[in-house]
């Protein structure tokens, strides 16, 4: 990607969230921080090396909300190290590729991650590379059921075009104003 994490610094917020984007490498969890972070999509790929964390304060149901999201590398080298960044996240992204049934059947395993080091982290089910039709190899369906299989809520998006990724991290926001308001347990 040619961004770099934004240095802003939430001091002006009513809640701060912890957000881990989770998958196999290359399913666009960079491109998935960057479209929500800076609203923009670069074709440049650079794999993640270990996490790293960006910020956007944004405004949702009236609250002011700092989100911390950890963009996580997805090599198999780097799941140990990875997983000290899921404590304390309040949500999951648990991204594969549509054109890509490997990253889906591993969805599993990072479901299994985040149970183990974020237990009570909201999960979504992200498939990306909605904009590739002709390419899709996992169906709609599918994805709504490994979001069953884990527990977890579901949603499709395009980095690329922009479809459902605020909506994705905006849900996340509402279950953490929910936690902290005592209304989710």
């Amino acid at each position: 990607m040619s961004w770099d994490p934004i240095p802003q610094k939430p001091t002006d917020t009513d809640i701060s969230l912890k957000v881990i984007v989770v998958g196999d490498a290359a399913v666009g969890k960079t491109s998935l921080t960057g479209r929500f972070v800076t609203g923009a999509f670069s074709s440049e790929y650079k794999a993640t090396i270990g996490t790293d964390i960006f910020r956007k304060l944004v405004k949702v149901d009236g609250r002011r909300v700092g989100m911390l999201v950890y963009d996580t590398g997805g090599q198999e080298r780097f799941r140990n190290l990875v997983e000290r960044y899921f404590m304390g996240a309040i949500g999951a992204l648990l991204v594969y590729d549509v054109t890509n049934r490997e990253s889906f059947e591993n969805l599993p395993t990072w479901g299994r991650q985040v149970d183990r080091f974020a237990s009570n982290a909201l999960k979504i089910v992200c498939g990306n590379k909605t904009d590739l039709v002709k390419q899709r190899t996992v169906s709609k369906d599918e994805g709504r059921g490994m979001g069953m299989q884990l527990g977890a809520s579901f949603l499709e998006t395009s980095a690329k075009d922009g479809s459902n990724v605020e909506e994705s991290f905006t849900e996340i926001a509402r279950y953490g104003i929910n936690r902290v308001r005592g209304r989710v347990t």
